[in-house]
């Protein structure tokens, strides 16, 4: 038993390959293989009729899950097959992929990045974005395409995304918008295009999100160029708008160098390729009005005098940090000098204190036998260190308590 969906695609099959033959293979495939050549001339079906249009969805894609002919259905056949479905009455989308969860196995449903990836393709409001991703998908087919459904379930890529982390001004050049998504998705179609076969590859999550940086990045440089001068959206798309989206390797550079320096004091002017659109048009912009000359002046010299004073606060603070850190030094210092005496002071006395007690004795002696004790104490010296009286040294003091 067939489905309808898996006998067209069986006919068309067969009608491509038949197509090939001309009139003469024909008559020598009708002669060599008569039955062959008869069995081939109808293929009969049998149509499997479903009650609802999400009835014979939820079929096709089972049956696409068990075999190994058909493949699995992506998230952009998902996007494909819920759009179909909103012509039949099929309008939520979320109940449709939940109905699938419940009846699909756990390995089948449509979970986590997967989930995330249709829900932002289904969300895109730019139709020609959306266009332009499922074209890229089709011509080089899933398996070998530029996108995953880990990079397609990024919210900083898609539409309303504003980053943060930068200044003001840069984070509102780097907000995602439906021209930029779009934008985006030519990049990587027309890169991925000129990459050789042997060396293609998918494009990482981080890469695609600072592509989508970049393609946003272009789009608000355009807009500043135009505040600044009378250009034409034609000369802009043309020269700067699509050059980044046919991946030209100079603008691509020239973006990227911007936005790894996001400086606050950036000026159109700081890129090159618009430097040189700009110079060929200055002759169209306008004199400025001298009224508002004298304002920016005004504005200019508060800017300096504000500038000038922050600079000396920063030389305040540094010349405190220096006292400090000196003052820390001098005591430091000083400390270690102290610590360093007090330990040799500590060694030296240690060392003497050694030295008299293995070459030095002491005795004391009342007044009474005097001569005899000393003798005594003489004789016990050179019996202890085994030396003569020759080579012994001794002194003998009188002490106030010893006197008369």
């Amino acid at each position: 038993m067939f489905n309808s969906s898996f006998a067209c695609e069986v006919d068309t099959r067969v009608g491509n390959h038949w197509s090939r033959f001309n009139t003469c293979l024909q008559r020598q495939l009708s002669k060599v293989h008569p039955t062959l050549y008869d069995s081939i001339q109808k293929i009969y079906t049998q149509r499997v009729r479903f009650e609802s249009k999400r009835a014979e969805l939820f079929a096709n894609f089972k049956a696409s899950h068990r075999g190994n002919v058909r493949k699995p259905p992506n998230c952009v056949d998902w996007v494909l097959t819920l759009e179909e479905l909103h012509t039949y009455g099929e309008m939520d989308s979320t109940l449709v992929i939940k109905e699938w969860n419940n009846v699909a196995v756990k390995a089948d449903q449509i979970t986590g990045t997967k989930a995330l990836a249709v829900r932002n393709i289904l969300s895109i409001p730019n139709p020609d974005a959306k266009d332009a991703l499922v074209a890229h998908v089709l011509e080089f087919q899933w398996e070998s395409c530029a996108f995953t459904e880990d990079t397609l379930g990024s919210k900083k890529i898609w539409v309303g995304y504003a980053p943060r982390g930068a200044s003001k001004a840069w984070n509102e050049r780097m907000k995602v918008t439906d021209q930029s998504c779009l934008l985006m998705i030519k990049n990587v179609h027309n890169t991925f295009a000129k990459t050789p076969f042997p060396i293609r590859r998918k494009v990482s999550k981080v890469d695609l999100e600072n592509i989508a940086m970049q393609a946003a990045v272009v789009l608000s440089l355009k807009r500043e160029v135009q505040d600044l001068l009378p250009i034409s959206d034609m000369i802009l798309t043309e020269r700067w708008v699509n050059k980044f989206a046919d991946a030209d390797p100079r603008v691509v550079t020239e973006v990227e160098m911007v936005l790894s320096e996001k400086q606050e004091r950036f000026a159109v002017r700081d890129i090159p390729t618009l430097c040189t659109i700009m110079d060929a048009h200055s002759g169209l912009c306008p004199l400025p009005d001298p009224t508002k000359i004298m304002i920016e002046k005004g504005d200019l010299e508060k800017s300096l005098f504000e500038l000038q004073m922050k600079q000396m606060e920063y030389d305040l603070q540094a010349w405190q940090v220096f006292r400090h850190k000196l003052q820390t030094y001098t005591t430091t210092a000083h400390q270690t000098k102290m610590n360093w005496h007090m330990t040799a002071y500590k060694d030296n006395q240690e060392t003497i204190k050694h030295h008299l007690s293995n070459v030095s004795r002491f005795a004391s002696f009342d007044n009474v036998e005097v001569e005899t004790n000393i003798l005594k104490f003489i004789s016990d010296i050179e019996g202890h260190f085994q030396i003569t009286r020759g080579q012994l040294a001794f002194e003998v003091r009188e002490t106030p308590a010893t006197r008369g």
